[in-house]
């Protein structure tokens, strides 16, 4: 009896807990040369889509991010990791920051909140794997055999250092 009312409590005291959520500190924005690759979840990065990365919130979650200096918002959907800098929360593609008005600043201090809690999982598609053939041409092979030079050899040098 116990098991069955303590499980959806804990369940519900989880899911209040992403919610609530809710963080202070350095935004930043993708670069041009990550457009095309490949997020965490698996998504293409696209920088006119508005999405971001986070360290630990579950892909699919929906953030609510506050530009500090300005009140300009947007929305966004974690779909990747980071930021790996010290003193950044949260990292966010082109567009985003566009909407928030930092571009020319690089950095901006936000506040961010958790709107929407995802599900962990990411939009990814599944990947057909195809066998390559390989050329048997492609492959050397080496040999080694041991030489015995006749006769002797001199070798001359110049040097500047008498150690050496």
């Amino acid at each position: 009896m116990n098991k069955s009312i303590f499980t959806p409590f804990l369940i519900l005291l989880l899911s209040v807990g992403v919610y609530a959520q809710s963080q202070t500190g350095k935004a930043s924005f993708y670069a041009d040369k990550f457009e095309g690759r490949t997020t965490a979840s698996g998504e293409k990065y696209k920088h006119s889509k508005l999405t971001a990365a986070h360290k630990t919130l579950p892909f699919g979650t929906k953030v609510k991010v506050t530009n500090l200096a300005n009140n300009q918002e947007v929305e966004v959907v974690i779909n990747d990791r980071g930021p790996y800098v010290d003193g950044r929360i949260i990292d966010l593609s082109k567009s985003a920051a566009e909407k928030l008005g930092f571009i020319n600043l690089g950095l901006a201090d936000v506040k961010m909140e958790v709107i929407d809690a995802g599900d962990g999982k990411g939009k990814t598609q599944p990947v057909s794997i195809e066998k390559v053939s390989v050329d048997e041409k492609e492959f050397y092979e080496l040999s080694i055999s041991r030489l015995k030079p006749a006769g002797f050899g001199v070798q001359i040098g110049t040097y500047q250092e008498l150690v050496n």
